[in-house]
């Protein structure tokens, strides 16, 4: 049901952009278009050409190109000249006032920071469900740490690219600062998703998967699925290798049997 609404929240916010021009002047209507129409072909040939067993990775691709897209998103918005213009019909209404562009600044940086750890974390999982790396864990020497210094790096950044002589389209500094909070923001999601075994990323899919599931069909799939991922976390566990909760493993079944009766 997930996927429904999502389809239809999208699909009602194009069409107003098409029926109302007040943003989308111009060529705008065209521009969503096309933008429009190599997303779809693609989507359209892929889910064809994908078998069930590949779905958790193509799954978590889309995810990852959906943040990638945020992220280009907000560094597109900081480098546009208009970015502080209220603009209707494609006429310049007035100047947005110092708490309209505090908030579009922290949604700018919230954006780009969610969206590369999204694509890179995202790209990370595809690679372990796909054997292209190896599925176990692997954690940073004082990951606490390093994830506490990563934070603060994003968060100053993120501040100065809005602060002294830096402002909105400012392609100099402003810009290598935003660009740093880019990185940061991938490493963060890489390292991130590099401490997650491949049986906790497939068991996570199945969860979304039973959630979603129509059919009987699908709910007993997925539980079969899931409880094989939870024996895997079971031998990683007491072979010392991968540390896990241990009410987890019984969580699991009791929910995949509420979810599967229902």
């Amino acid at each position: 049901m997930g996927m429904l609404y999502g389809i239809g929240g999208m699909s009602a916010l194009i069409a107003a952009y098409w029926a109302d021009t007040t943003y989308t002047y111009a060529d705008g209507p065209w521009l969503v278009a096309a933008s429009m129409a190599p997303g779809a072909i693609l989507g359209l040939v892929s889910a064809y050409a994908v078998g069930m067993t590949g779905l958790p990775e193509m799954v978590g691709a889309y995810n990852g190109f959906g943040g990638l897209a945020a992220a280009l998103t907000g560094i597109g918005t900081y480098l546009d000249p208009q970015a502080t213009l209220v603009i209707r019909n494609g006429n310049v209404i007035t100047e947005q006032s110092d708490s309209m562009l505090w908030v579009q600044g922290v949604a700018l940086v919230l954006s780009i920071v969610i969206g590369m750890m999204t694509f890179t974390g995202s790209m990370v999982a595809v690679c372990k469900l796909h054997g292209w790396l190896a599925s176990r864990p692997r954690v940073l020497p004082m990951r606490g740490l390093s994830n506490l210094i990563m934070l603060a790096v994003m968060i100053v950044f993120g501040a100065l690219a809005f602060s002294g002589n830096q402002y909105w389209n400012d392609r100099g500094a402003g810009m290598g600062y935003i660009l740093i909070v880019t990185v940061v923001a991938a490493l963060y999601g890489f390292t991130s998703v590099m401490v997650s075994g491949t049986y906790f990323l497939v068991r996570c899919e199945c969860f979304r998967s039973i959630s979603e599931g129509r059919t009987q069909s699908d709910h007993v799939a997925h539980v079969f699925l899931l409880s094989v991922c939870s024996v895997g976390d079971w031998r990683w566990r007491h072979a010392g290798q991968y540390q896990f909760p241990k009410l987890t493993f019984w969580i699991q079944y009791v929910g995949c049997g509420i979810y599967a009766v229902q």
